[in-house]
C-alpha cells in the first residue's frame, strides 16, 4: 500500500493526466457502464455492491446506477455520493486527494463538516480545452475508498484510450 505522500503524488498526477477529449451525455453513459462492467469483472456482486453517479456541477445528473448485492448498498451509499461530490465541487480536486492532503497536514478526514466526505471515490471531470476547471465529477461508493477511487480512474483512462 502506498504511503500518504505517494498517494498525494499519484492522485495529483492522475488529475493532471486524465483529461477527456470531450464530454456529453453519451460519454457519461459509456463511462458509467465501464465502471459497472469493471466492478462486475473484478468483484463478487453476490457479496458486494457499489453505487455510481456522474454529475455536472450545474446540478445535472447524467448517470446513476446501483450494482451488485442490494444488501451491501443503500441510502447510506447515496449520501456518501452526495458528500464526496460536494467535496469535489468545493475543492475542484478528487475527494481522495482532499482526504490524503488532510491526513498529511494532520487534520481529521471528517473535519470538513457533514456535507463533505474527504474519502476516495469522487473524481473531477476535466475536458480538453475547458480552461475554467472541472465541469463535474464521477463518483463511486460501496468499496474501500482506495477501490472506489481506482474503479473511477481506471474507467476514465479506458474511455480516454478508446477516444484516441
Amino acid at each position: 500500500m502506498p504511503t500518504t505522500e505517494e498517494y498525494v503524488d499519484l492522485i495529483t498526477r492522475q488529475e493532471s493526466e486524465l483529461i477527456l477529449p470531450r464530454f456529453d451525455d453519451r460519454l457519461a453513459f459509456e463511462l458509467g457502464c465501464q465502471i459497472r462492467q469493471d466492478f462486475l469483472s473484478q468483484f463478487d456482486p453476490s457479496s458486494s455492491g457499489i453505487v455510481i453517479s456522474i454529475d455536472l456541477f450545474n446540478g445535472h445528473r447524467l448517470f446513476s446506477a446501483s450494482v451488485g448485492d442490494s444488501r451491501s448498498v443503500g441510502p447510506d451509499n447515496w449520501d456518501w455520493i452526495r458528500r464526496k461530490l460536494n467535496t469535489v465541487t468545493r475543492f475542484s480536486k478528487s475527494s481522495f486527494l482532499v482526504g490524503r492532503t488532510r491526513v498529511l497536514k494532520g487534520k481529521d478526514l471528517d473535519g470538513l463538516g457533514s456535507d463533505y466526505a474527504a474519502h476516495g471515490g469522487s473524481f473531477p471531470i476535466r475536458v480538453r480545452g475547458v480552461e475554467t476547471g472541472p465541469i463535474g465529477a464521477v463518483t463511486v461508493s460501496g468499496l474501500a475508498q482506495e477501490e472506489d477511487h481506482r474503479l473511477v480512474v481506471e474507467a476514465i483512462q479506458k474511455i480516454i484510450d478508446k477516444e484516441h
